[in-house]
């Protein structure tokens, strides 16, 4: 463990200027209300009137929510939570025997979460007489890495009485968005019929909803409001259209995650999952994410999988054994499919990925064992549910025989005899040949560096054995450097010096495995020169102990890094969470002194005074950005969920990469942990109390400076601080800084 020392060690001037606060995501939130281990009991007391208009014939479509109370039993988890909303849910299900529901526990109560989730959707599944196919899509979504709703089995009750056995559908929504992509700022569009990607127009204004429209079918859900957004996803749609054959790859490459889509795409075949974009045009999400810079697809909606079909809506259709590349709709386009299989790369790479999932995940014996598991667990709760009989008329003997055989109609293959079928027929199927290793996602961070920015260049690399993975790079005069790159936490990774005042830098990356290589396509990074050199360096989004204000309040902050030897000026820039409104908060007029720093308290009372900000941090994880006068990114920082006192930082000032950092360190230097085996340690100066009030005692001889850098004491033990006027100092015991605050 080391910590970064200051400049100047033991006489450090450090800047930190304050006035008087205070709540991402959290990683496995919601982990038990997930867990497929059990089978928990929801109970929900609702209004015998409200309950009965929910299901009054005329209602299917209400979207009206009812104040219900919600219980949670399960034998890791009891919870009862009130005042949550209660209503339908769905499509086609809203006229079924057995209803969808969905609960929501932030309607009634703002900002209100459960297990930090906002909402649940309780499906009733009433199309699968097993009640288990969407559970084993979602598994399969998640085992090979595509963003998707987790799932698990509930015994539902209603006002005591037995509604059935349902599944335990996870939310998209913002908590979603921040557990796979570390924020939510992004436009969210949810595709329903007919959302086949085809270009309705130039502008937003094409596919925002019409007054009165009964169906949207990209319906913004999480993002700008309906009169903002719509332009993205125009554009978007756009590009996949218009794009000629020879840009294509490179275009959509840029613009859209295709390696998850591809992912994505071969779960939904294999699967046999028509009830999607692929083949019916529904069913879907797709999210421009800010964190990414990318599109992503996210699969939604999974019942009618694994031999469920109705052969009305297309005769002759097996899909246990259809044709993997031929799968979707044989007369309606579908660009986003069409047009990246037709690239040879792409349909390489999805062929790839089908022979990665039957190896891996989609093994009968391995889902025939999952199958029984969950079977055993649910059979007891499907055998009672009276509303599962009551769409098809299925019997107790109709479920035990859909795992292992046809039932007629829509039920077309038993569950596990549709997986044997599939896996068989789909390896005669596959193209075949060895590919070179593929080269996907390369990251220039920054992308539009400053002249003392180095460069981190990173990719993922898919290969059936350990790749050679080279970046080659080249600045303005013709010198090709060569360097290997290196495995970091599944990624490629390579660093490149700083390019100076006028550089500009050429790379490309190659792989090599099994004598095979492929070469990415050729990237050009140069500096913006006029791009100020200011950091968000650190960050504390649940401060309770670490760092009090002059009021003695302990907030949450934000500190900005001068990187430069010169002072910058902050007149003109503004700080805001969200990319819609980059101007959320402006900027007082004062200096960050060179190599110094800032710190902001983000806590919604500009009030307090000019460091103060008009809006909080969000306890469950965001973005925030620094952005000049004309709007454009200086720089940005996510992060996720943290525990009180956890600081998210770079690991060092200025630096590249980001992390939850060993020790606070507002106003100095942020600290590094050297390795795992070392561990973060703690500071061994004793500083009490603090904040104080007119005698503060630290231990050994020491250094106190004010905010403006000037030295107020230097002496042994203790400070009488006397008249020093209420505010934030810093004591200095050799290399280690310490900000106390001095509350009058």
């Amino acid at each position: 463990m080391m910590m970064r020392s200051c400049k100047g060690a033991g006489t450090t001037v450090v800047l930190f200027l304050v006035g008087v606060l205070p709540i991402f995501w959290v990683p496995g939130a919601g982990a038990q209300v997930f867990d497929d281990s059990v089978l928990p009991r929801v109970d929900i007391t609702v209004d015998p009137g409200n309950l009965a208009l929910m299901f009054r014939r005329g209602n299917e479509e209400s979207d009206t929510e009812h104040l219900a109370t919600f219980r949670w039993t399960s034998p890791n988890l009891t919870a009862e939570v009130d005042s949550v909303g209660f209503r339908l849910r769905g499509n086609t299900s809203r006229y079924a025997q057995k209803k969808s529901f969905k609960v929501s526990f932030n309607t009634f109560r703002r900002g209100g979460k459960w297990e930090g989730l906002e909402k649940l959707n309780l499906n009733g599944e009433h199309n699968d007489p097993s009640i288990m196919r969407s559970k084993l899509s979602w598994d399969l979504f998640a085992d090979v890495g595509v963003p998707a709703s987790r799932a698990n089995h509930v015994e539902l009750y209603i006002n005591g009485a037995y509604y059935g056995l349902y599944m335990n559908v996870e939310h998209v929504d913002e908590q979603f968005l921040q557990r796979y992509f570390g924020g939510d700022g992004g436009n969210l569009y949810k595709s329903l019929w007919p959302a086949d990607l085809i270009v309705r127009g130039s502008d937003g204004s094409a596919y925002r909803p019409a007054a009165g429209a009964e169906r949207r079918p990209y319906d913004l859900t999480q993002g700008q409001s309906d009169e903002e957004g719509y332009e993205d996803i125009a554009r978007f749609i756009s590009v996949l259209n218009t794009t000629s054959d020879s840009a294509f790859r490179s275009a959509i490459s840029e613009l859209f995650d295709v390696p998850g889509f591809l992912k994505a795409l071969a779960v939904t075949a294999i699967t046999g999952s028509w009830d999607t974009y692929w083949y019916l045009k529904n069913n879907f999400y797709l999210y421009n994410s800010p964190e990414t810079g990318r599109w992503h697809y996210i699969p939604f909606d999974m019942d009618n999988s694994f031999g469920i079909w109705w052969g009305g809506i297309q005769s002759g259709i097996d899909w246990s054994t259809r044709d993997l590349y031929e799968w979707g709709h044989p007369s309606e386009p579908r660009p986003l499919t069409e047009r990246i299989l037709g690239v040879p790369e792409f349909r390489e790479l999805y062929t790839y990925y089908l022979r990665e999932l039957l190896s891996d995940h989609f093994l009968p014996s391995a889902l025939e064992a999952d199958i029984d598991r969950l079977k055993t667990m649910t059979e007891a709760a499907a055998a009672v549910d009276s509303f599962r009989t009551r769409d098809y008329g299925w019997n107790v003997q109709a479920y035990q025989n859909s795992f292992t055989q046809a039932l007629g109609a829509h039920v077309t293959a038993g569950l596990k005899p549709y997986i044997s079928t599939r896996y068989s027929t789909a390896f005669g199927q596959l193209d075949s040949g060895t590919f070179a290793p593929f080269i996907l996602d390369v990251r220039i961070e920054p992308s539009d560096p400053r002249p003392s920015d180095p460069l981190r260049v990173s990719v993922q690399v898919e290969s059936d054995t350990e790749p050679q993975v080279t970046l080659s790079w080249w600045p303005d005069q013709p010198e090709r450097n060569q360097q290997a790159m290196r495995l970091d936490g599944g990624r490629w990774v390579a660093d490149i010096p700083p390019l100076g005042a006028t550089g500009t830098v050429d790379l490309q990356i190659s792989a090599s495995a099994g004598g095979l290589t492929r070469e990415s396509d050729l990237f050009r990074i140069g500096v913006t020169a006029n791009r100020p050199a200011l950091y968000i360096n650190e960050l504390m989004a649940n401060n309770e102990t670490t760092l009090a204000d002059d009021a003695g309040e302990f907030d949450d902050w934000l500190e900005l890094f001068n990187g430069s030897d010169v002072p910058l000026h902050l007149n003109g820039l503004t700080i805001s969470d969200d990319p819609a409104v980059p101007d959320r908060w402006a900027l007082p007029d004062i200096f960050v002194p060179e190599n110094g720093y800032l710190v902001l308290w983000m806590d919604g009372q500009p009030e307090q005074g000019e460091l103060h900000a008009p809006f909080r941090l969000d306890a469950d994880g965001e973005s925030v950005a620094l952005y000049d006068a004309a709007g454009d990114v200086i720089d940005q920082v996510s992060f996720g969920a943290l525990e009180a006192d956890q600081a998210w930082g770079r690991t060092e000032d200025a630096g590249l990469v980001f992390s939850v950092l060993a020790a606070p360190s507002p106003g100095a230097p942020n600290a590094v942990v050297d390795s795992a085996e070392d561990g973060p340690v703690p500071l061994d100066v004793a500083v009490y109390p603090n904040p104080f009030s007119e005698r503060l005692h630290v231990s050994g001889s020491f250094e106190v400076f004010d905010v403006l850098g000037r030295r107020v004491f230097r002496g042994e033990t203790a400070w009488d601080s006397g008249g020093a006027a209420p505010g934030v100092y810093f004591v200095v015991v050799g290399t280690e800084v310490r900000p106390v605050v001095k509350v009058r």
